[in-house]
């Protein structure tokens, strides 16, 4: 597999058996870097067997890890896991097993307690640039390239929204220019255009609110009204909110909806 825009990462891991594997690695990186492939490549490399604990964080697992006769390499995805399942995978760190192998994974190194950062190797993702980011476009959506790339900062963001980008523009332009003309009720019934879980047919929140960030940044500097840059802030929060760990990203949305509903019909 060839690995585009992480040569730094890719000659660390190259070096990597079982006696130079750290004990603990995180990963940190965008949504869509390419967390998991560099993990699937060191699971390849080493020839290991390999264990997803994400969902699956406790102390019995703990004593399950502590019981294998042979080297065991485990995943935690910690952008799905609580704080409570941080601290008890803390206790793992603290006391790693002779044959256990941690790789985490965070979209954002803010959310992980600070002991455990301190308890392991740590591997930035750079930012990738456009010329990379291009290569994941396909030739017959070349015409909204320029949307794509304003939207996805990743290859796996830019795979996940090549075929819609054009309809989250569309989505993202109309619930600013329209919200203060709906009602209320109607304006909520935009979040069921959205996915919040794992509805594929629909459109994430995330591009979509980024795709409101971008415009809205846009009408201000055109306009320099007050209005819009009040939405900005509330849009700018919410994408904040929104890619936190283990919230409820449809309330988050539709208190959105209600803040921006209120400031379009009262100063607008």
């Amino acid at each position: 597999m060839e690995f585009i825009g992480q040569a730094d990462i890719i000659n660390y891991v190259n070096t990597f058996t079982l006696d130079t594997l750290p004990r603990s690695i995180l990963f940190i990186g965008e949504k869509g870097c390419g967390k998991h492939a560099i993990c699937n490549k060191i699971i390849s490399q080493i020839n290991i067997p390999f264990i997803d604990i994400t969902e699956n964080i406790s102390l019995d697992t703990a004593q399950e890890m502590y019981r294998k006769p042979s080297p065991y390499l485990y995943l935690v995805d910690i952008n799905k896991i609580s704080e409570k399942d941080q601290n008890t995978l803390l206790k793992i760190l603290e006391e790693p097993y002779n044959n256990t192998y941690l790789i985490l994974l965070c979209d954002n190194i803010n959310h992980v307690l600070p002991t455990i950062k301190n308890r392991c190797a740590r591997i930035n993702f750079k930012r990738y640039s456009k010329e990379d980011l291009i290569t994941f476009i396909p030739e017959n959506e070349k015409s909204n390239e320029d949307i794509i790339l304003s939207l996805a900062s990743t290859p796996g963001q830019v795979i996940d929204i090549y075929s819609t980008a054009k309809n989250i523009m569309e989505l993202a332009v109309k619930i600013v220019d329209k919200i203060g003309i709906a009602s209320l009720p109607n304006a909520l019934t935009l979040s069921n255009k959205l996915r919040f879980k794992e509805e594929k047919t629909l459109l994430d929140p995330i591009y979509v609110l980024r795709g409101m960030n971008l415009y809205l940044i846009d009408l201000y500097a055109k306009e320099s009204n007050e209005v819009y840059y009040k939405m900005l802030k509330r849009v700018s929060n919410c994408i904040r909110n929104i890619e936190m760990p283990k919230v409820n990203k449809k309330y988050i949305f539709e208190k959105l909806i209600v803040e921006l509903w209120k400031i379009s019909r009262s100063e607008k």
